[in-house]
């Protein structure tokens, strides 16, 4: 899942007005993102999308320590 702040507000974006305005994206494109319906799950909150982000982060469980172990010996770049 994810948050749906963004999706619920997309005439109220910024960044979309002066892509606009800019001539980057069309009205077309513009309209698109602003009536988009999301295919999934979202969070109602950027909180609720955090917390279940870090669920589990302090005590990870089988497959994520699994996870991890196959990311770091991979990425030569992690710090211990």
């Amino acid at each position: 899942m994810c948050w749906l702040g963004w999706v619920h507000e997309g005439e109220e974006l910024q960044a979309l007005r002066l892509a606009v305005l800019d001539g980057r994206i069309d009205a077309d494109t513009y309209q698109a993102v602003v009536e988009y319906v999301s295919p999934v799950l979202l969070f109602p909150s950027d909180s609720d999308a955090a917390a279940h982000g870090e669920a589990g982060i302090d005590a990870p469980d089988e497959k994520a320590r699994h996870l991890i172990n196959k990311i770091a010996r991979t990425r030569n770049d992690l710090v211990p």
